[in-house]
């Protein structure tokens, strides 16, 4: 950050055409010194309005909702999702506004049973609680889908399954799921294993005998 000082010199040095005077260098910085004040109450103001009229934070929409009383506690979600995003980009601060919450997607119309779901609009990324922990899931599928739908979360509107978002899934897949019985405690304890023969490849995870499920 520029110091006073360095500013004082920035201005006596860099003058267009001519060398500018003590005076003159004084005026400029104090009219800068009065702007930055301005600014700084201009943005408080601001911050405290919003602070005011945010509506509460949404628990449902177009087909899902956030579940009320899940069987594992949403904290315990959470959890998991910020140490995957830590490991993943080094503790770096990201979606550090959203929420992970287990919620109810059967609502969502689609050819598969949809079990993770990212709503940007509400800072929200949605597990399906029913399908991961009371069907045929296990702790890595869920490490799959979370990390499927923080992709999302840090990709730009509108990129979709693109080049960028394939890039940044097959990173943090590898940094979770290269062992995972280490550094990511379980967060959702499941029913059963899955069957051998599973295969992930992108918006659906395929395995022998156990159906589909899709990412959105």
């Amino acid at each position: 950050m520029m110091t006073a000082e360095d500013r004082r010199a920035e201005l006596l040095l860099n003058a267009p055409g001519r060398q500018r005077n003590w005076y003159e260098v004084e005026d400029i910085l104090k009219w800068e010194r009065c702007k930055q004040r301005m600014e700084d109450r201009l943005h408080a103001r601001r911050r405290e309005r919003q602070a005011k009229t945010a509506p509460p934070p949404a628990t449902s929409g177009n087909g899902w909702r956030i579940v009320t009383n899940p069987k594992t506690p949403h904290e315990a979600l959470e959890q998991l999702a910020r140490q995957i995003i830590n490991a993943s980009f080094h503790e770096a601060p990201l979606l550090s506004e959203w929420r992970f919450r287990w919620g109810d997607l059967a609502g969502l119309a689609g050819p598969l049973p949809v079990v993770g779901l990212c709503v940007p609009s509400a800072k929200l990324i949605l597990v399906d609680e029913a399908r991961v922990l009371d069907g045929a899931g296990n702790r890595r599928e869920l490490l799959e889908i979370l990390a499927h739908e923080i992709t999302h979360a840090l990709m730009p509107l509108g990129e979709s399954h693109g080049a960028n978002f394939k890039k940044t899934l097959k990173s943090v897949s590898d940094v979770i799921l290269a062992d995972d019985t280490k550094g990511v405690p379980a967060a959702a304890p499941v029913s059963r294993e899955i069957p051998t023969g599973r295969t992930f490849a992108g918006r659906r995870v395929e395995w022998a005998g156990a159906g589909e499920w899709e990412f959105r």
